[in-house]
């Protein structure tokens, strides 16, 4: 047990699990810290004086960053098993393994440990541990700018193409108009197209070296009309780009993004009072996975959610954010005003039913976390829908919906032990079964254990507790409860 809180902490602080973790974040801005401290320290390698002088310093600091970095790979690969998933653990690391982070971790130390092993010059293998860089973007906040920035790239790519295909167009034109003006009077300098290409490349973007330049009046008046069209030409990707941005941003906020593609994040569809609850409850357990939420109702604007504004129980609507992908949906009993009261719960349950049927009519693989509000409807949606966790909405709460996406099928358990559907619970004192003063709880255990007895908790004076640690004091007057079939101790 104690080993398992040690590997999931260890796992919080490495995935930033928590929103107000400070562990995590002071290892994430360690880890980002000692990216850029190696990029300066691979710098300063190529400069002969400073390397001969501080050479052991240069070599002790690659020896350090080598050693944190690959205790990280493998702490990463001992922890990958607490990722969210019904994977086996073998599985889980397997993924994690081949996943495109893990292989950038890999190579950003396979450079120093080939060199020590093999005596071979791998220097140019340096310029990988640059790609560490990358494990930059894995800190949550940056995630929706790179998804956005992905988005407008591939909205516009079009435009680009064709803006970028014209610069190549003027960029030839220029150089070969430049080649036959100035060829004559610097045939050194313009020897040919390509130089005149190279002049024309950096004069259209503004650099302008100096190192080639024209000296006649017909050459220098076309170098002037060349640079002007340069500052217009690339004013235009950026206006296309930034107008994209300033869309894509105005779209997010209403919800209005045509389509999402993502894998492994967590689908809420409507919007109830217990949505900001439960999606707390999901990033206090994995910060990084990405939440989805579907629903007609204004943006609620919930730190931590990519927000959609449409009809969750139009099937379209749930292929466009990738719910073939998804690790889990849930489905929110949500109320609408405009609905007959009387009949309002009636038609909530509906809804949430006919959606759970076109799920798993498609995606009969897409586990379901469903809320109801008639208890009578819980058998019909399990036996005929195949819906995985239906939980009643006047016993819901945020974590009880986290921990069945975390430990799929854990409902009808918990259904079991409220309902105690063939099973009851009782209670013997503890002096009944030999508790004397001092003892702990870890008695009760193994007691429990030698004669199969499963206790659920004790009750000491008017404080009850449910499964309480094994260092819990146990008086002889506490109340001990266990679960049964009706057998007595």
């Amino acid at each position: 047990m104690i080993y398992q809180k040690i590997r999931k902490r260890i796992y919080s602080i490495l995935e930033k699990a928590s929103l107000g973790d400070r562990w995590s974040k002071i290892f994430d801005i360690f880890i980002i810290t000692l990216i850029f401290l190696n990029m300066i320290n691979l710098s300063l390698e190529s400069v002969p004086f400073i390397y001969d002088r501080y050479k052991y310093y240069i070599k002790l600091f690659e020896f350090i960053s080598v050693i944190i970095f690959t205790l990280e790979y493998v702490l990463r690969i001992w922890v990958s098993v607490e990722a969210l998933g019904k994977n086996s653990n073998t599985k889980k690391r397997l993924q994690y393994l081949f996943s495109f982070m893990a292989l950038i971790d890999l190579l950003a130390i396979l450079p120093f440990f080939i060199q020590k092993l093999f005596f071979m010059d791998v220097r140019f293998l340096k310029v990988l541990r640059l790609l560490r860089l990358i494990r930059v973007f894995k800190v949550g906040k940056y995630s929706n700018s790179i998804g956005a920035l992905l988005r407008v790239f591939n909205k516009k790519k079009a435009d680009l193409i064709i803006v970028y295909f014209f610069i190549i167009i003027i960029l030839i034109i220029a150089a070969n108009v430049m080649y036959i003006v100035e060829n004559d009077a610097q045939p050194k300098i313009f020897s040919n197209v390509f130089q005149g290409m190279w002049w024309g490349m950096i004069t259209i973007a503004g650099i302008g070296y100096g190192d080639i330049y024209p000296i006649t009046v017909v050459g220098k008046l076309l170098a002037a009309i060349i640079a002007m069209m340069g500052m217009i030409i690339f004013a235009i990707p950026v206006g296309i780009l930034g107008s994209a941005f300033i869309e894509d941003f105005d779209l997010r906020k209403k919800g209005r993004l045509k389509s999402l593609k993502l894998s492994g994040h967590i689908i809420l569809c409507g919007y109830t009072k217990l949505t900001k609850e439960v999606t707390n409850a999901i990033l206090r357990e994995n910060y990084n996975i990405r939440i989805v939420l579907v629903t007609e109702k204004p943006n609620p604007d919930i730190k931590g959610i990519i927000y959609v504004n449409s009809d969750w129980t139009d099937i379209n609507t749930l292929k466009h954010i990738s719910i073939e992908n998804c690790h889990a949906c849930i489905i929110f009993a949500e109320e609408s005003s405009s609905e007959n009261p009387s009949s309002r719960k009636d038609i909530v349950d509906m809804r949430t039913i006919f959606t759970i049927y076109k799920i798993k009519n498609e995606y009969p693989d897409v586990h379901t976390i469903s809320e109801i509000i008639n208890p009578e409807r819980i058998e019909m949606i399990k036996v005929n829908l195949k819906g995985d966790e239906i939980i009643l909405k006047e016993v819901i709460d945020g974590n009880l919906i986290a921990t069945c996406m975390k430990h799929p099928y854990i409902s009808p358990l918990l259904y079991e032990l409220m309902n105690l559907k063939g099973k009851i619970i009782k209670e013997i004192m503890a002096n009944e079964i030999k508790i004397t003063e001092n003892c702990q709880y870890e008695n009760v255990i193994r007691y429990g254990i030698d004669n199969d007895i499963a206790f659920i908790g004790l009750i000491h004076k008017n404080k009850s507790k449910l499964s309480p640690g094994k260092a819990e004091p146990v008086y002889p007057d506490d109340r001990l409860l266990y679960v049964t079939e009706g057998e007595n101790l």
